[in-house]
């Protein structure tokens, strides 16, 4: 199975989310996400100039719910039945070695009791547009 690379970032004139391919242009210094378009039978690219601090790539991996996982999203994890939900952020997945959160402000490693990822993730929102979630990280 193939891994889908795309990515995501805030547009600098709407402050929206845009999702599509990464590029940095060293012409003009700007970060952007390229979105390819169909128009009837024309096919082009659409560059969105985006804030790179908002950037992050797609996981490869999607949360209970179906919702497609990116870099600095923060998800809920049930990781042991008698444990409370504890809020993570900055998802990250290691090939070949399972997978890990990094939690703050302790940067604890928590892994889950052979659940399933779908099981086990919801997303609730990212750093970007609700860094008050972090506040109430345990």
């Amino acid at each position: 199975m193939t891994r889908e690379i795309k990515f995501r970032g805030k547009k600098i004139d709407t402050g929206e989310w845009v999702y599509g391919n990464y590029a940095f242009s060293s012409v003009n210094g700007k970060h952007q996400i390229t979105v390819e378009t169909l128009d009837g039978c024309k096919h082009y690219y659409v560059y969105h100039p985006v804030n790179p601090e908002t950037v992050g790539q797609y996981t490869g991996l999607k949360d209970k719910n179906g919702k497609e996982i990116y870099e600095g999203d923060i998800a809920t994890i049930a990781w042991h039945p008698e444990e409370p939900l504890k809020k993570i952020k900055n998802l990250w997945v290691v090939r070949y070695s399972g997978w890990q959160f990094s939690a703050e402000p302790n940067r604890e490693t928590l892994k889950p009791y052979g659940a399933t990822l779908a099981e086990t993730l919801e997303v609730i929102g990212n750093i970007h547009d609700n860094p008050e979630l972090l506040k109430e990280s345990t």
